[in-house]
């Protein structure tokens, strides 16, 4: 009874002690990690790191746990321009700092006008093993809200360097922008000390005023951002985290990490048709697509191939790899699915309009004239525009398409005094179609039907031609006349 009354005595004491802690929503430091610490405590799945390096004084930064989960970030590392220690809160001191009287950054130079000074930089390699990496963070600052815009610009960088990366780039961005974070540019304007600031803003959507705040001992942070870009998978890259005072070396600014939140996803993405390919790819019969790895030291294709690019002209699940020492990266899997082509169109001419026999909300249509598209002409009929021969390509929801015959009508637009100008045409008995030319005039006669094939063609001067229809087929036919100066035709029906 005695050790289960002791028992609960330590629960209830660790409860008061979480209560406490909970209630404060202070962050709590824990100093003195290595460096390679400090990078392990970042890395989350599909990023390995070699090569660490720190410039500094490691007592500028720390582990922190922020147990109320109210800043953003539960649990990470720290680095600042003085010491973790003035990093929780409450807010209850004007100027916060610590002069660690140490240089500061060349390339941090490059981003304020005023000198740098303690400056603290992590450094490491890197291998993703996808096609991007990010990780979340935190920038804070003393410096909030009465240094803004005063030259007082303490300034920090994420800087990437490697394969696809020209040169050296900063992914500490304000987000949708090319701009660097830094007091200056996420803010909610200039404040004195001890007051709300109230404007005008800078990118305030991503400021939280801390003038009366608990968590932290700085007057003003960011809500939680992230930094990323894209990489080659099984690539090796550089990291640089660097942070500096501007302007003096009071003052302190912090940039938080968010533990394990350094990642790059398992499987990378496949390109098709130059975007990024979707899960499922329809194959139309007779086709073939192209699926497009991004750029990696080697390749292995699910089908054995060995380039950039692969050609599917079979249904099958399709993926990349890639080895590079003890580096594998694998692509997403596109399925590559054979579909059926819709049916072929029947078409049909009834007073100059054509018909297909196949109409539905599934399908879209394009009428062609020989092989120009028809203008506008996405119905599934047609008025015919003009004379000569039509075809419609028939397309379903899958993408994939079917072509009609053409079917021709070629007296549409042409008046009936015009052709009998030049010839005329009338049938004797059932089975003789007479062309008489008339008086001087001669041209090439030729017989065509419905799809423009020509069944009968002979050349006339100034007299009249007997056409045999005992061999042709029903349906509509269409004699032409054209000689030097103009072609005409009428329209019959041979029933």
């Amino acid at each position: 009874m005695e050790k289960l009354y002791s028992l609960r005595r330590v629960i209830f004491i660790l409860f008061l002690v979480v209560l406490c802690t909970e209630s404060k929503a202070q962050v709590m430091i824990t100093p003195g990690l290595t460096a390679q610490q400090l990078v392990q405590s970042m890395l989350g799945i599909g990023v390995t790191a070699t090569n660490v390096s720190f410039t500094g004084t490691l007592s500028a930064t720390a582990g922190f746990v922020e147990p109320s989960n109210n800043f953003g970030i539960r649990n990470g590392i720290v680095l600042t321009t003085g010491n973790p220690n003035r990093v929780p809160g409450p807010n209850n001191m004007d100027s916060a700092s610590i002069d660690n009287f140490l240089p500061g950054d060349s390339l941090l130079d490059l981003y304020t006008t005023a000198f740098t000074q303690d400056a603290t930089i992590l450094e490491f390699d890197f291998v993703p093993t996808s096609d991007s990496i990010a990780f979340n963070y935190v920038f804070g600052s003393e410096e909030y809200n009465e240094f803004v815009f005063s030259g007082y610009n303490d300034i920090f960088g994420f800087f990437i360097s490697g394969p696809g990366i020209n040169g050296v780039q900063n992914i500490a961005l304000v987000p949708g922008t090319a701009t660097p974070v830094s007091i200056d540019s996420i803010n909610n304007g200039y404040a004195p000390v001890g007051t709300l600031p109230t404007g005008p803003c800078t990118n305030c959507q991503y400021y939280i005023d801390n003038t009366a705040g608990t968590i932290l001992q700085y007057d003003g942070y960011t809500t939680l951002l992230t930094a990323g870009t894209h990489v080659q998978p099984c690539a090796t890259y550089h990291l640089r985290l660097a942070i500096a005072d501007a302007g003096d070396g009071i003052y302190d600014s912090g940039i938080f990490i968010q533990a394990g939140s350094f990642k790059s996803s398992v499987a990378f993405s496949l390109n098709y048709n130059g975007s990024t390919s979707p899960s499922i790819i329809n194959l139309c019969p007779g086709e073939c697509v192209t699926l497009s790895a991004p750029p990696l030291q080697n390749y292995l294709w699910s089908n054995g191939d060995t380039t950039q690019t692969t050609v599917a002209c079979t249904a099958a699940f399709y993926s990349v790899s890639t080895n590079v020492g003890t580096c594998h990266a694998g692509s997403n899997l596109v399925s590559v699915r054979q579909v059926a082509a819709p049916p072929v169109p029947v078409l049909s001419l009834s007073n100059d309009t054509v018909y297909s026999s196949i109409v539905g909300p599934t399908y879209s249509y394009q009428w062609y004239n020989d092989t120009t598209p028809v203008s506008g002409a996405t119905a599934s009929s047609l008025l015919l525009p003009f004379s000569g021969c039509f075809n419609l390509v028939l397309t379903d929801n899958n993408g994939c398409s079917s072509t009609s015959d053409s079917i021709c009508d070629l007296s549409v637009g042409i008046e009936s005094n015009m052709a009998n100008s030049l010839f005329d045409i009338h049938v004797a008995g059932n089975s003789i179609l007479v062309v008489e030319m008339k008086s001087g005039k001669s041209g090439m006669i030729v017989l065509s039907d419905m799809q423009g094939k020509t069944v009968y063609s002979k050349m006339v001067s100034d007299g009249t031609l007997e056409i045999p229809m005992e061999s042709y087929s029903r349906g509509i036919y269409f004699v032409t006349v054209m000689n030097d100066k103009q072609s005409l035709s009428r329209k019959i029906s041979l029933n």
